[in-house]
């Protein structure tokens, strides 16, 4: 599954940037949206068998979560952080194959679409450092987060 999604990738972006250079073409289009809609497959087929669960709400918006089985058997299941970390990983993913289009052809679109999935990656970090946050209630915790926090810091600086 992870080649034909990988494949599957590469013919969006290449039919993608076909028609922002050359403009609407039936092949292009048509290649781009086959490229979707396998991509879209390929990913249910994914959650379905690592055991996620795919919950609709009210207002239409789907989320994803995976069930997580503790030492004892249970069940753990928590959706907005399962949400949040599914959110990150897809975000990285898709930072990462943007850039490495954009070092492949240097197109401003390219690099543009990185940088919105690098802010959408550090939006989702932010939200988990947030929900860390909530849950430390001692000195000792405190002081791990933000000794971890101050190392990712000083790698900018």
């Amino acid at each position: 599954m992870h080649k034909a999604m990988e494949v599957n990738e590469k013919i969006m972006h290449e039919s993608a940037n076909m028609l922002e250079k050359h403009g609407y073409s039936e092949s292009y289009f048509h290649a781009l949206s086959q490229a979707l809609d396998n991509i879209k497959d390929i990913e249910t087929i994914e959650a379905m068998r690592n055991k996620y669960q795919i919950e609709i709400g009210k207002d239409g918006v789907s989320t994803v979560a995976r069930l997580k089985e503790d030492n004892d058997g249970y069940n753990i299941h928590d959706p907005e952080t399962e949400d949040i970390v599914y959110k990150l990983a897809e975000h990285l993913k898709k930072y990462k194959a943007f850039k490495e289009e954009y070092e492949r052809t240097k197109g401003d679109m390219d690099l543009e679409k990185s940088h919105r999935e690098l802010d959408k990656t550090m939006k989702c970090m932010q939200q988990i450092v947030t929900m860390i946050h909530g849950c430390v209630d001692s000195d000792e915790e405190k002081t791990m987060i933000k000794t971890h926090i101050r190392d990712m810091f000083n790698m900018y600086q």
